[in-house]
């Protein structure tokens, strides 16, 4: 994909411009970078290194130096988190928490004192519909959030599909709102 693409979806949101990557056919680890390259421009953040890698392997996060590197687990992985920090002090956070049924995929850019600036999560279901909240801390320290559930069909947002009571866990998951709540914060 051309830079050209990366740019124009840093300013829209990234619901439409994951559609128009669908759209063209793409594999999924272009997907990927181009879900994690938008959510990184719209923290200001360029990301031109892989980043710190952290892995939740039966219940226990442990960083790694590698995907390569990551043992063969007893359970499923449970979590994967990437961290980048830049020259001012920012934190930049790629956290992928999954299952067999719904992948939560959350993008949390931090201050250089570690508070939460934006939140873009997204936890996607076998159900054929993704739940969208946005947070966003405002002037007066304050947050704003805004959520909905999308059809991933036709990208469309639609009332609260009934299947959301028996995912109310990963839809209610825990907002870390300072680098220091994240699960793996002694190891940063």
């Amino acid at each position: 994909m051309r830079e050209g693409k990366h740019i124009w979806c840093a300013t829209r949101p990234l619901v439409l411009c994951f559609s128009i990557l669908l759209a063209t056919k793409s594999s999924a680890q272009e997907w990927e970078t181009l879900q994690l390259q938008t959510a990184a421009r719209q923290c200001h953040f360029s990301i031109d290194n892989p980043g710190r890698l952290f892995a939740n392997l039966d219940e226990q996060w442990r960083e790694y130096k590698s995907e390569k590197e990551l043992p063969d687990s007893t359970g499923d992985v449970l979590g994967e988190a990437r961290v980048w920090r830049n020259a001012e002090g920012h934190t930049f956070l790629s956290l992928h928490v999954f299952s067999e049924d719904i992948a939560n995929n959350s993008y949390y850019c931090f201050d250089t004192a570690g508070h939460l600036l934006r939140l873009h999560r997204e936890t996607k279901t076998l159900w054929g519909w993704t739940y969208i909240k946005n947070v966003k801390r405002l002037l007066n320290n304050k947050y704003s959030e805004q959520s909905y559930f999308v059809e991933d069909q036709k990208e469309r947002r639609i009332p609260k599909p009934q299947q959301a009571e028996e995912a109310k866990a990963w839809l209610d998951m825990e907002i870390h709102y300072t680098v220091e709540q994240l699960p793996f914060a002694r190891q940063l």
